[in-house]
């Protein structure tokens, strides 16, 4: 039965009804299941045949197009995604920078709230808290890296990451400065830089091996050559320059 069929006669019949409920008035309660039982047999019944309306369109009427985009009622953006998925990248690595900006790696401080270690200090700095954010753009070994690699890159008006700076928002500030014929090779090194970052922090965590911000740089170096060569071309105007 639609909305439109309770009047506010019925509307308060239903209101009584809950207050007797609530107040234990069994005497007032039957009163009213009278008079809505009554009010029920006072509805006029039209004999019509049923319609199916769809309710995700405005004259009713099912199309695949908007049963595919009701998937997506409720979702939320991430920021970036679309420069992730026209990123020049190994798959896996862009799985891992969406995990990356959606603050779901398993860092030491993300390991230490679920209760799996007892402390946070970053495995490449050992000065703050293991987050994302600090491992990939603010933690001093970090922003070493990428102040190198940024000068290396010619890329000097470029923003320099500072201790209190956010992957996503330093990535997004920066590829703005660009000209967009470099944007996309800018994010697939963005992404790459991230990778090697996060593969120096798991050697120094479970191999207990550490390295100079030198020595990164130069896997930086390799991992570029390797992807070029197996065909991720985004990266060849920095794989020049570097």
């Amino acid at each position: 039965m639609c909305k439109e069929c309770f009047d506010e006669e019925a509307c308060s019949l239903i209101l009584e009804l809950v207050k007797c409920v609530c107040g234990r008035g069994e005497k007032r309660f039957v009163i009213c299941v009278c008079h809505l039982e009554l009010w029920f047999c006072s509805l006029a019944i039209i004999e019509s045949q049923d319609q199916l309306l769809w309710r995700w369109t405005t004259n009713g009427h099912y199309s695949s197009a908007s049963a595919y985009r009701a998937f997506f009622i409720g979702r939320t953006s991430l920021c970036g995604a679309k420069d992730i998925w026209a990123a020049s990248t190994p798959p896996k690595v862009k799985f891992f920078f969406r995990l990356a900006l959606h603050g779901r790696l398993w860092t030491a401080e993300r390991r230490r709230r679920h209760g799996l270690q007892a402390v946070d200090d970053c495995a490449l700095c050992d000065q703050q808290p293991e987050t994302t954010d600090h491992l990939l753009v603010a933690c001093v070994f970090a922003r070493e890296v990428w102040q190198r690699l940024i000068s290396a890159s010619g890329l000097d008006h470029l923003h320099h990451p500072l201790s209190d700076s956010r992957l996503v928002d330093w990535w997004q500030a920066s590829r703005t400065l660009l000209p967009q014929q470099f944007r996309r090779g800018f994010d697939s090194l963005v992404v790459l830089v991230s990778w090697t970052l996060w593969k120096e922090r798991n050697a120094g965590t479970f191999d207990n091996t550490s390295c100079m911000p030198t020595q990164t740089l130069a896997k930086v170096r390799e991992e570029v050559n390797a992807w070029l060569a197996a065909g991720f071309r985004g990266l060849a105007p920095f794989g020049a320059l570097l």
